[in-house]
């Protein structure tokens, strides 16, 4: 409500929550803002996109000759 804007009551909240979540052992948290930069302050940052490549797995044959680095687990 307009009457109580701009006291400070989200950074509390947000600033205890995400307390919270850093001494419960989380590492990421995500959220959908009305407008991304009032969070960047508490940490957020904008990630693009998802993108949808398509392409012809015949292409990528050469992929079983290469020697790859890591495991297969």
């Amino acid at each position: 409500m307009p009457q109580v804007r701009r006291r400070g009551f989200v950074r509390q909240v947000l600033n205890e929550l995400l307390g919270q979540l850093r001494d419960s052992g989380f590492v990421v948290s995500a959220q959908y803002p009305f407008r991304p930069s009032f969070y960047e302050r508490f940490g957020y940052v904008g990630v693009t996109k998802a993108r949808t490549a398509r392409f012809d797995p015949a292409h990528l044959t050469y992929l079983q000759r290469a020697h790859l680095p890591g495991e297969v687990t």
